[in-house]
């Protein structure tokens, strides 16, 4: 009886362990039963959804909006210009019709590169006209924009809670830019004829009293009753194009961050815009004050306006002139981006 005890509990030791080890197989086969086919149609899942973004583009479109950002070819070179679009509350808004218009036109300067940083520097409201109303009005417009552009990196939007006038709100966008050159606009300002963007940058680089230059929003016939002193009158041309002396304007131009570093110091923290102390002085200061930190108009005199002026003031805008005159998207479609600016849906 003792010798056969052994025996016994080595029986029943063995029972034990096949006993766990069937435990262990059944627990892994129910486990298997109720995970595999989760897994396996989540495999499936995974590859059909693969195959479907891969072979139906309109999938990708609607369930990745900013693809066709991603899809625009930009050089590896850094751009030499940044664009700064000063805005501030107009009636129309919270439309961004104005803004889009003018925007869409940076079409017109041939050559800009596609990386080129925008900066849409919005002014804050004037007391007289602070109300809840307006105050929703502006905040539903910048929220508008930052929605138009959130595929967009290279486009920054800077807005100010105070009033600071154009120049310090060029005060704001400046100090952001790290360019060489810098085009100033105006958010109801759009350009209508096509400009030579690298002829400018070519042209201020090459002749040194080029400084700045300005894109008239009349014809350029007017040029000599905007000189200032008469006694500087003074043109240049380079590469064929020419260039007029004419008064200061905050209308669109083009020159160097430097330029406008200087500017800023010059008029100091409290004129409300460049141009009013920048007429002033080009009038009361001599001819080498005037000629070499004057403005000059682009174009020869013959030369029509290049820009339109909306006028943000009105209570409305009628977009037909623009649609009607502006030369930009002659074959647009809604589906086709630029090849010029990636937010600009017009193939050159």
């Amino acid at each position: 009886m003792q010798g056969s005890q052994p025996a016994a509990w080595m029986a029943m030791l063995i029972l034990v362990m096949t006993q766990l080890l069937l435990d262990e197989r059944l627990q892994s086969v129910f486990a298997n039963m109720y995970r595999a086919p989760q897994e396996s149609r989540g495999l499936q899942l995974i590859e059909e959804t693969h195959n479907t973004v891969e072979n139906d583009s309109s999938y990708s479109s609607f369930h990745d909006e900013c693809a066709f950002a991603r899809n625009v070819t930009f050089s590896n070179k850094p751009p030499t210009t940044t664009v700064i679009v000063t805005s501030n509350l107009i009636p129309t808004m919270p439309s961004t019709a104005v803004i889009e218009d003018t925007l869409d036109s940076l079409s017109m300067l041939i050559g800009l590169e596609p990386n080129t940083p925008i900066i849409i520097a919005v002014d804050g409201i004037q007391p007289q006209l602070d109300t809840p109303e307006s105050r929703q009005r502006l905040q539903d417009w910048v929220s508008r924009v930052r929605s138009m552009f959130k595929c967009h990196p290279n486009v920054q939007i800077l807005t100010s809670f105070v009033p600071l006038h154009i120049s310090n709100t060029l005060r704001m966008a400046i100090q952001q830019v790290t360019t060489e050159f810098v085009h100033i606009m105006e958010h109801d300002f759009p350009f209508t004829k096509e400009i030579d963007h690298q002829l400018l940058v070519r042209a201020i680089r090459a002749v040194p009293e080029l400084r700045i230059i300005r894109f008239n929003k009349r014809g350029n016939h007017h040029w000599k009753s905007l000189v200032g002193l008469a006694a500087c009158a003074r043109n240049h041309t380079y590469a064929g194009m020419d260039f007029h002396l004419g008064k200061w304007s905050n209308n669109n131009h083009f020159t160097t961050k430097a330029y406008y570093e200087w500017l800023l110091e010059e008029i100091g923290p409290h004129h409300p815009a460049p141009e009013a102390k920048m007429m002033t002085m080009q009038n009361n200061k001599n001819c080498t004050y005037s000629t070499w930190y004057g403005q000059y108009m682009y174009g020869p005199v013959e030369d029509g306006r290049y820009l339109y002026h909306i006028d943000g003031k009105r209570e409305s805008y009628n977009r037909t002139y623009m649609f009607n005159n502006h030369k930009r998207c002659p074959n647009a479609t809604a589906d086709v981006p630029s090849s010029v600016l990636p937010w600009v849906r017009c193939p050159r």
